[in-house]
């Protein structure tokens, strides 16, 4: 994906959203769609960006998808796990339970 500057923003692989540059830059162009951002500090879901950004996961589209990115964040982290563990397995000619 693109940012307005062309430059590319990547989805995050741990809560599906994409990097703030592209939030914001999308703001800033005339993008006023409403975000919702969960801030793993406070557990909250934030209409907009109210926190630091280090203290938030998002952007989503709506505020249920932004209060269970916690949940997504720990079903994609234990996915990538047991594929890490898989790969492992496989390089070194072991059978992967």
């Amino acid at each position: 994906m693109l940012s307005s500057l062309g430059r590319k923003c990547e989805q995050c692989r741990v809560c599906g959203g994409f990097s703030v540059h592209h939030a914001s830059m999308g703001y800033m162009f005339g993008n006023k769609k409403t975000q919702y951002w969960y801030n793993t500090r406070t557990g909250e879901v934030e209409q907009g960006k109210q926190s630091p950004a280090h203290e938030l996961l998002g952007p989503f589209d709506t505020a249920d998808q932004a209060l269970h990115a916690d949940e997504r964040l720990r079903a994609n982290a234990q996915e990538w796990a047991e594929d890490d563990a898989r790969e492992e397995a496989e390089r070194n000619g072991e059978q992967y339970e």
